[in-house]
């Protein structure tokens, strides 16, 4: 969780599944979700593994309370290697 002071900032970064290396099968994917005060601002859709990741830039004005969350993407949880990536608060 990330507090946030409602200023007119955004949020940037890339959500994507890791590579295990020789660990993992292909079976890992996960949804990526940023929620701002209770409401969802962003959703990347399921995101598979050894498949690209997904950009995104939100806005922050008004935002008080910030949640990085990451499902199972409906598969379950086996494989699931997520990572918020270059995470950057800036204007």
């Amino acid at each position: 969780m990330y507090y946030h002071d409602g200023s007119a900032l955004t949020l940037s970064g890339y959500a994507t599944v890791l590579d295990c290396l020789h660990y993992c099968g292909r079976a890992g994917s996960m949804e990526f979700i940023v929620v701002g005060d209770g409401r969802e601002l962003w959703r990347s859709g399921p995101i598979f593994q050894k498949a690209a990741g997904a950009a995104f830039s939100i806005n922050l004005a008004g935002v008080r309370e910030l949640r990085l969350v990451v499902t199972d993407g409906g598969n379950g949880n086996a494989e699931d290697w997520g990572a918020w990536l270059n995470l950057e608060v800036g204007r």
